[in-house]
C-alpha cells in the first residue's frame, strides 16, 4: 500500500518527500548530533533496519504495531520521532501522541521534535496554533503532535483518539498496565494506524517482556523487532596495550564476529557496568545485549545451564543422528489458569510441551499447547508415536494428575512399552549425585550442553530463557539441587517449560541399538538352535 492511497495529502509536497521517509530525512530533517551540531539526519544501520523491518509489516497489513527491543543510544527515538513528524505535518487528521517513563524523556523527545519543525524549510512546514512544551497543533491539517510521561496511575491517553502512537522505554513505565488498557485503545485498529513501543530490557518481567513473549509465539497484533549493540558503529574502542582478552570474551567475539575495536569497546564497557573484567555480565546482556535472549535473560551466575553454552548450541549444526535413540520429553502444565504473585500481578500461563532429542539435536519436535484436557494432550502424544516409529520412548511429567491421566490415555492405546510417566520428585536413579529426579535430569542435560561434542536447539530465545533460569546449590552431601519451579516462577514471572521438557529427555540412559547386518539364514539358525550354543560347532 503506497502513501497516497492511505491518507489525504498536503498538496504542496512531492511525491517522493511523501514515500520515501529515508530521502525525506536526509534532505529536510535536521537533528542535534551527540556534540549538539545541527546536523541532517541520516540514518545508521540500526535506523534502516527497523525501518525495512516497520515497512515490511505496513506493506503487508496496511498499519504498524511493532515492539522494539535494543541496545542503548541505537537512535530509536529519533527515527520515531521524524516519521511521525513526517505524517502529522504531512497528513490530514493525524493525531499522534508519545509516551516516555519520565519527564527528562519527555522534555527531550519533545525538544527534539520541535527542533525538526523549527528547522523544516517552509514548504514543509505547516503553520502551527497551540505550541508549547506538551503539543504541537496544526489547524489547517486537523491534527496535533502531543507528548506525556507515564506516571498517571489511570492510564494516560484515556480521552483521546490516535492514528499514531510512539511509547519511549516502555519496560520503565510505572503503571504499565493502565497505560496498555488506556493508550493503546485510542489507537483503532485501521489501516494507516501505528503504533510502536520501544525500549532496553527490564529484565524478565513487566508488561513490555509479557508483550514480547506473545508477539514470539504469533499470538498477538505486534511483531518484534530486535536491535543487537553491535550495529552501532559508535560501540568500538581502539584496541590499546593493556586490552587481554579472556578465553570468555574471544568465544563472544567468535560468536557474533565482532572486530577487535568492538570487542574491546565490550570489555571496558562491561567493567564500567560493574561487570568483572574477562567475564561478561549480566547488566551489560541487558544493556546492550547481541540477541534478544540476552536482554531478557532469567539467568544468572548461579544459573545452571550458563547463556554461552546455550547460545554456542542455538548456533551448532549437529551431523545426522541417525541410529542414535530418540526420545520425546512432555512437560504437562500443572495449570492452565491465572495465577497470582503476592502483589496480586497475574503471571504468565504454564504451556504443556513436547521436546524431542536425538543424540547431540533437540528440538525437531517443539510445541506447545495449553489446555487442560488429558485427552487432548494424549492424542499429540500418541500422533508422534504413531508417525515417528523411531521414537524409542516418550517421557511424560505424571507428577501431578492430569500428567498421570495422560500417561495413562497413552499406555492404554497400545504403547505401554514405548512410555514411561516420571514423577520430578521421586528418588534419583543416582541418588549420590542428586536428591530427586527433577535435579538428576537437568543435571545431566546440563552435561550434555558443556559436552565437547556440541549439542544443537532451535534459535529460540523462549528456549534460552528457560534452559537458563534454573539457579543451583549444593546440599551438605554435595549433592546438586535445583531451585523450586514456584520460587523460579515467583522471580521471573514464567515456568520454564521448555527447559523441563527438555530435561525429561534425559530421564533414562538409553542404550544405542547397533542393527543386525547379519544374513537372514544366519539370523533364522540362530533362533531356530534352542539348545543355545553356537549354530556353527552345534
Amino acid at each position: 500500500m503506497t502513501a497516497a492511497a492511505r491518507s489525504d495529502l498536503v498538496p504542496t509536497t512531492d511525491r517522493r518527500m511523501r514515500d520515501d521517509l529515508r530521502h525525506y530525512c536526509a534532505k529536510l530533517v535536521k537533528i542535534q548530533d551527540k556534540s549538539g551540531k545541527r546536523v541532517p539526519f541520516r540514518w545508521n544501520e540500526a535506523q534502516a533496519r527497523l525501518h525495512a523491518r516497520i515497512e515490511k509489516q505496513l506493506d503487508a497489513r496496511g498499519l504498524v504495531r511493532a515492539l522494539v527491543l535494543k541496545a542503548r543510544q541505537t537512535g530509536v527515538s529519533t527515527y520515531f520521532g521524524a516519521r511521525f513528524y513526517r505524517k502529522t505535518s504531512l497528513w490530514q487528521g493525524q493525531h499522534t501522541y508519545i509516551l516516555t517513563h519520565e519527564d527528562k524523556a519527555t522534555q527531550q523527545l519533545f525538544g527534539m521534535a520541535k527542533f525538526i519543525h523549527d528547522n523544516m524549510p517552509t514548504a514543509y512546514k505547516p503553520a502551527t496554533g497551540a505550541s508549547n512544551e506538551h503539543e504541537l497543533s496544526f489547524p489547517s491539517l486537523g491534527a496535533n503532535y502531543r507528548v506525556g510521561t507515564a506516571r498517571n496511575v489511570e492510564g494516560s491517553g484515556r480521552a483521546l483518539t490516535l492514528q499514531n502512537f510512539h511509547g519511549s522505554e516502555v519496560p520503565f513505565w510505572r503503571q504499565a498496565h493502565a497505560h496498555f488498557a488506556a493508550v493503546l485503545q485510542a489507537v483503532p485498529l485501521i489501516d494507516g494506524t501505528e503504533v510502536a513501543l520501544e525500549g532496553t530490557s527490564a529484565g524478565p518481567q513487566g508488561t513490555f517482556y509479557e508483550q514480547w513473549a506473545l508477539a514470539e509465539k504469533g499470538l498477538s497484533d505486534f511483531i518484534t523487532i530486535f536491535l543487537p549493540w553491535f550495529i552501532e558503529p559508535g560501540y568500538a574502542r581502539e584496541v590499546d596495550t593493556s586490552f587481554d582478552p579472556s578465553i570468555e570474551e574471544i568465544k563472544y567475539q567468535q560468536l557474533y564476529k565482532l572486530t577487535d575495536d568492538q570487542l574491546c569497546w565490550a570489555h571496558y564497557k562491561n567493567i564500567e557496568l560493574g561487570g568483572s573484567p574477562g567475564d561478561i555480565g549480566s547488566e551489560f546482556k541487558r544493556e546492550y545485549p547481541a540477541i534478544a535472549a540476552e536482554a531478557f535473560q532469567a539467568g544468572s551466575a548461579n544459573s545452571l545451564i550458563a547463556d554461552e553454552y546455550v547460545l554456542a548450541a542455538r548456533r551448532f549444526k549437529a551431523g545426522k543422528q541417525d541410529g542414535l535413540p530418540r526420545t520425546l520429553g512432555v512437560d504437562v502444565a500443572r495449570s492452565n489458569k491465572d495465577e497470582k504473585d503476592k502483589s496480586g500481578k497475574i503471571l504468565q500461563r504454564d504451556a504443556t510441551r513436547l521436546i524431542d532429542r536425538q543424540g547431540r539435536k533437540m528440538g525437531q519436535i517443539d510445541e506447545e499447547y495449553y489446555s487442560d484436557d488429558a485427552t487432548f494432550i494424549a492424542a499429540k502424544v500418541m500422533k508422534h508415536l504413531r508417525d515417528k516409529p523411531d521414537i524409542r520412548k516418550a517421557y511424560i511429567d505424571a507428577s501431578e494428575g492430569m500428567g498421570a491421566a495422560v500417561v495413562s490415555i497413552v499406555k492404554s492405546n497400545g504403547f505401554e512399552k514405548r512410555v514411561a510417566g516420571i514423577n520430578f520428585g521421586q528418588d534419583a536413579q543416582e541418588p549420590d549425585l542428586y536428591p530427586n529426579r527433577r535435579c538428576e535430569m537437568w543435571g545431566r542435560m546440563r552435561d550434555w550442553f558443556k559436552d565437547p561434542g556440541g549439542a544443537e536447539i532451535p534459535d529460540s530465545d523462549v528456549a534460552q530463557r528457560h534452559l537458563t533460569a534454573p539457579r543451583y546449590q549444593h546440599d551438605p552431601n554435595g549433592r546438586l539441587v535445583l531451585e523450586k519451579k514456584e520460587k523460579i516462577k515467583g522471580r521471573t514471572g514464567f515456568s520454564p517449560d521448555w527447559g523441563d521438557a527438555a530435561a525429561l529427555n534425559f530421564a533414562e540412559i538409553l542404550a544405542v541399538e547397533i542393527p543386525d547386518e547379519r544374513p537372514k539364514w544366519m539370523k533364522d539358525a540362530e533362533v531356530d538352535d534352542d539348545s543355545g550354543s553356537d549354530f556353527m560347532t552345534a
